[in-house]
């Protein structure tokens, strides 16, 4: 038989005391115990594979569906209250039963418009999206049971924004004015559903949203940002690049598949779409020659995409 000295007993049983009224469990009182149903959010999907959650999610919209597929609960929460958190946000008491659960974190841009079936991104009459947008995240569980006994649900955000840097570099010490150039990048992604999968044949034109002119070591050099929504594997969007003077198409090519190529030994395992998912910025230059001929004035037969170089005329890929 264990024995036990009256100074380990009372060591015993004041560490236990403690521990319970650490939850206020004397007398029966448990207000101090967390309870209810929480959202637990988190972004690991990235490149990284590190939680950027607390540095890239400013809000979050959380809706909550029964199953019947009706939308019976949203909560919003914004960077105040998400930071003070944990990124962890409580649901409201719903009757014991399973449940879908939806986020959208990014809301609070204007430029996206929260639907019954879908999120559709702003453009102007004529299709074009020239705007820096914010940061936008999809996540989605199904069939969680909730009744009245205290949870946290995790889920995990995808980013369904990319950042492209996009240069012109002239090879001949040709001057490059960015009046002359038009650049643009297509894709069929203006409206996702609630799984995060493009609609229909919903085209947005993205545009730049800053374009400069800079020369580096006088070799002229045109730069420009744009914003692109998610990127699917075997999307039809395109990379076009118009001389404005001439009238002349001097690049048009089908970019995710040309993004594609630059997977590399580290992320090989990957497969395409986890790819593009996880990567979310991309650095294009491209090499433009000039020609002696008025009506065709430059050639661009190389790119780099990440810092991979891909010549254009020995790359070409099915449409």
């Amino acid at each position: 038989m264990i024995m036990m000295s009256k100074t380990g007993s009372f060591l015993f049983i004041s560490c236990l005391l403690l521990w319970c009224s650490a939850c206020s469990w004397v007398d029966d009182d448990r207000s101090g115990c967390p309870t209810g149903c929480w959202v637990k959010l988190s972004y690991t999907y990235n490149m990284l594979d590190v939680d950027a959650v607390t540095t890239q999610v400013t809000d979050a919209s959380i809706f909550v569906f029964d199953t019947n597929g009706i939308c019976i609960a949203r909560e919003e929460a914004d960077s105040i209250s998400l930071r003070h958190g944990n990124h962890m946000v409580k649901l409201p008491a719903l009757p014991e039963g399973d449940y879908d659960i939806l986020v959208w974190a990014g809301l609070a841009d204007n430029h996206y418009q929260y639907m019954d079936t879908s999120l559709l991104l702003s453009r102007s009459e004529t299709g074009e999206q020239p705007d820096k947008l914010a940061a936008l995240f999809h996540g989605r569980t199904d069939g969680e049971h909730i009744d009245e006994n205290y949870r946290v649900i995790d889920i995990p955000l995808i980013k369904d924004t990319n950042l492209f840097s996009c240069v012109l570099q002239s090879q001949t010490g040709n001057a490059l004015e960015s009046e002359n150039f038009d650049m643009e990048i297509s894709a069929s992604n203006g409206r996702m559903d609630h799984h995060n999968l493009p609609i229909g044949n919903d085209m947005v034109v993205y545009k730049p949203f800053f374009i400069e002119n800079t020369a580096l070591e006088n070799i002229s050099v045109i730069h420009a940002g744009l914003n692109v929504l998610r990127l699917m594997e075997n999307d039809d969007t395109r990379f076009r690049l118009h001389h404005r003077p001439s009238g002349k198409t001097i690049i048009d090519i089908p970019l995710t598949q040309y993004l594609l190529l630059t997977r590399h030994a580290k992320t090989f395992k990957m497969s395409p779409q986890e790819y593009l998912d996880r990567q979310d910025q991309y650095n294009l230059i491209f090499f433009l020659t000039a020609s002696e001929k008025p009506e065709d004035p430059f050639l661009c037969q190389q790119m780099m995409v990440n810092g991979w170089m891909i010549r254009l005329n020995e790359a070409e890929l099915e449409e």
